[in-house]
């Protein structure tokens, strides 16, 4: 059986023919190259000779240009080898889910020093916002080829509602405080509002997951 590796993601397919659509990042067959095991291979037919010198052979294939290039280029291979995306993606994975326990916790016993807590916890999820995009958008060029596939865009939509969100949910809270305080007219809706920003979060981190595990 043949064994197919996909040329943006590396996930490895076993068959006569590459999937139609890689089922990890869902990109088309014409990205799969098949693999093939020298330790194993049946011995081919002896090579033809070698063409007299004066033949000229063809040059090999030009690799892929290289995304970025000068300082930042420097600086971005040494954060996607790194791994500085994956790392700076648990802030807003961890604290968010964080910053809505606290608001309802802070709802549901009366303590203004919970809501406080939810509040705090957004504001560091907007500061790293801005780390996690560039580092996502360095890894997407480098590491996947900057291919286009439905994954990657849902996994940048689901950073910009993260992004965007917290930022209207701390803008909101400061400048509507009953939106924030336990039986507010608007409390709900601000719960909404996490749940939204949370469910975005979760989304991307299940895509991602998708793309390192290839299922």
């Amino acid at each position: 059986m043949k064994r197919w590796i996909c040329g943006v993601c590396g996930y490895v397919h076993e068959g006569d023919q590459p999937p139609e659509q890689c089922p990890a990042c869902g990109a088309p067959a014409s990205v799969f190259s098949e693999l093939r095991d020298e330790t194993t291979a049946t011995p081919a037919e002896p090579a033809p000779p070698a063409p007299p010198p004066s033949e000229a052979s063809a040059p090999p294939p030009a690799p892929p240009p290289e995304p970025f290039t000068g300082l930042f280029g420097f600086l971005a291979r040494q954060l996607s080898r790194h791994h500085a995306h994956p790392i700076s993606v648990h802030i807003p994975n961890g604290v968010l889910p964080a910053a809505l326990v606290f608001l309802l916790a802070g709802w549901l016993l009366g303590s203004p020093v919970l809501e406080r807590a939810a509040f705090y916890n957004l504001v560091l999820v907007a500061l790293a916002m801005p780390a996690v995009l560039l580092t996502g958008y360095v890894d997407w060029k480098i590491r996947f080829r900057g291919y286009r596939s439905a994954l990657f865009m849902t996994k940048f939509a689901c950073a910009a509602v993260v992004g965007i969100g917290s930022i209207v949910l701390l803008i909101w809270g400061s400048l509507t405080p009953e939106a924030t305080a336990a039986g507010g007219a608007a409390h709900w809706s601000f719960v909404i509002g996490h749940l939204v920003v949370v469910g975005a979060a979760i989304l991307a981190g299940f895509l991602g997951g998708r793309l390192v595990f290839h299922r």
